[in-house]
């Protein structure tokens, strides 16, 4: 199913978003709720000013949490180099 999302030319064409290094996707204790699916690069995910991790995995999910639960951001989440992903709004996923 993930591989029919993320090779979706429709959803490609209105959700694609590139990033470039150091480009932040979303803040920690931001109020956005859209839901990120990384398709290619490097991810790097802060909380505060601490590295916590590293995605690499295409078809990776982020942002689930505060679409799921309504809530804030947990994280930071920043390009290490080329990022693209599709980016889709929250009021947009049960289409």
């Amino acid at each position: 199913m993930l591989d029919e999302i993320t090779n979706n030319e429709t959803l490609r064409n209105r959700y694609l978003k590139s990033f470039k290094k150091g480009d932040v996707l979303f803040y920690e204790g931001d109020d956005s709720q859209d839901l990120y699916i990384l398709l290619s690069g490097h991810l790097e995910i802060f909380k505060g000013d601490k590295k916590i991790s590293e995605i690499t995995d295409e078809g990776s999910v982020l942002g689930e949490a505060a679409f799921l639960l309504g809530g804030k951001r947990t994280a930071t989440v920043k390009a290490e180099g080329s990022v693209q992903v599709l980016r889709i709004p929250k009021n947009e996923v049960n289409r």
